[in-house]
C-alpha cells in the first residue's frame, strides 16, 4: 500500500432561515477532492456543491458552485492561498445569473 495523499469528502447541507415570517430552506450535497504535493507543502482541491432552495415550502431555485483552490505552506509561518469559483443560480422568483469569484491571500502564523 502506497499513500496517495488524496482525500475525498462529501457532505450534505441543510439551512433553515426564518425572516419576517418568510421561511427559506436550502438543501443539497457537496463533494471535495484534495491532493497534497511536495512533502505536504502544497495542497490542491476541487469541490462541487448543488443546493436547491425553497421559499415557504415552494421550490424557488438552484445554486451550483465549482471551486478550485491551491495553498502553499512555506516554512512554519507563511501560507499562500488562491482560489477561483464559478457560481450559477437559476430561480423561479429571481433572475438567473452566473459569476466567477477569485481570491489570493497571504497569512503569517506565529
Amino acid at each position: 500500500f502506497v499513500p496517495s495523499e488524496v482525500s475525498i469528502s462529501s457532505s450534505f447541507t441543510f439551512n433553515h432561515a426564518l425572516m419576517k415570517d418568510i421561511k427559506n430552506v436550502s438543501v443539497g450535497p457537496s463533494l471535495s477532492v484534495n491532493k497534497l504535493f511536495f512533502k505536504k507543502a502544497f495542497r490542491s482541491s476541487l469541490s462541487f456543491s448543488a443546493l436547491n432552495t425553497y421559499t415557504q415550502g415552494v421550490f424557488s431555485g438552484q445554486n451550483f458552485t465549482v471551486r478550485f483552490a491551491n495553498g502553499y505552506k512555506y516554512g512554519k509561518h507563511h501560507n499562500f492561498t488562491m482560489d477561483i469559483a464559478y457560481l450559477t443560480r437559476n430561480g423561479n422568483r429571481t433572475s438567473a445569473f452566473s459569476e466567477v469569484r477569485g481570491s489570493i491571500a497571504y497569512s503569517f502564523s506565529f
